[in-house]
């Protein structure tokens, strides 16, 4: 090469590094202010007058973020006269909900659904009550391949079900909650968080596939435990796989936030499920960062979300005892009360 050419190519060199400089501050503008898109709107999710339906399996039978949800619903929207209903089912996996959902929504009525599942989906039946059973339960255990193929066609054909019923405008995919972690378990999970993990993926991909809106629930838990459990003290979960009445208060900080509810809503709601010593435990863990509110809004969060149990008892009698135990009340009185 001669010297004319590597003049040449040594000027076009500096000319790329000048062209570079000029535009890193505007690339650096550029990462420091990212297009970030548009979130949930809180207004169009939830309205005046809507039913609110969660379905899912023990985690929501356990009937705990349920409460805390509606509890801060309630408050921030005391006029529009929202009602609750708690579905949940011990058991419960996407294919086992296929069999019931219908009696389920024809009873509660529903304008807007959560579906909370996976806890159970790939695991086999703990109720040897048929010789169907047995014969499952001696089987090969599902990969966990096999396991997501079959809870991503549940989950749409799930959906489908559900948006099927005319009352029904809005469905909300939540993931399933970790189980108790250890630290340093990877980010995706080990053991059966692994598969938890796997199925949050499947979970986000059919609500995007489906137009429904979907909140992920695991990362969140996963990173809890583990720190829970890094930290010590008083356990978050009870028997290591369902989480307790405090780590359900930040569950339900998760699912706010994925339908549009801010920490500002929260605050001037005084959102308190828990006794002030509970909440001030895991006020830095909530998804939603809350001051403590003052002593007379944090008592009148904590009597709306004691009153709901009530409610919640109710319903449950209604759904799964009347019509199914000829003592039992009739449904339509059950749901009267």
């Amino acid at each position: 090469m001669s010297s004319v050419d590597n003049h040449f190519l040594h000027c076009r060199i500096a000319s790329i590094i000048v062209l570079l400089f000029a535009l890193s501050p505007t690339l650096a503008a550029e990462d420091r202010k990212p297009k970030k898109p548009a979130g949930p709107d809180l207004n169009r999710l939830i309205t005046d007058n809507d039913r609110v339906l969660f379905i899912g399996d023990e985690i929501t039978q356990q009937m705990f973020y349920t409460r805390a949800v509606a509890t801060a619903l309630m408050t921030i929207k005391p006029e529009a006269r929202i009602q609750f209903f708690n579905g949940g089912k011990d058991g419960a996996s996407a294919t086992s909900t296929l069999t019931w959902v219908n009696d389920l929504v024809r009873v509660s009525r529903p304008t807007v659904v959560f579906v909370c599942l996976g806890l159970n989906d790939g695991l086999p039946p703990r109720k040897r009550a048929t010789e169907k059973d047995e014969k499952t339960l001696k089987k090969k255990p599902l990969s966990v391949d096999e396991i997501a193929t079959r809870f991503r066609a549940d989950m749409g054909k799930l959906i489908d079900t559900i948006r099927a019923h005319v009352s029904v405008r809005e469905v909300i995919v939540l993931s399933c909650p970790a189980v108790q972690s250890n630290p340093g378990d990877p980010p995706q999970g080990a053991g059966e968080n692994n598969r938890l993990w796997r199925l949050s993926q499947v979970a986000h991909k059919v609500a995007i596939a489906k137009g429904v809106n979907y909140v992920d629930l695991f990362e969140h838990t996963h990173r809890l435990y583990m720190e829970a459990a890094r930290l010590g003290g008083e356990s978050l979960t009870i028997g290591m796989r369902f989480p307790n009445e405090t780590a359900h208060v930040v569950i339900a900080s998760n699912v706010l936030y994925g339908i549009g509810v801010s920490a500002d809503h929260l605050q001037a709601a005084g959102w308190s499920p828990l006794t002030p010593r509970r909440m001030t435990r895991i006020r830095g863990a909530l998804v939603l960062k809350l001051k403590a509110s003052d002593v007379n809004t944090a008592a009148r969060s904590r009597e709306i979300y004691e009153g709901i149990r009530r409610c919640d008892e109710l319903f449950f009698k209604a759904w799964r005892i009347s019509g199914n135990r000829p003592s039992a009340p009739p449904r339509q009185v059950m749901m009267t009360k």
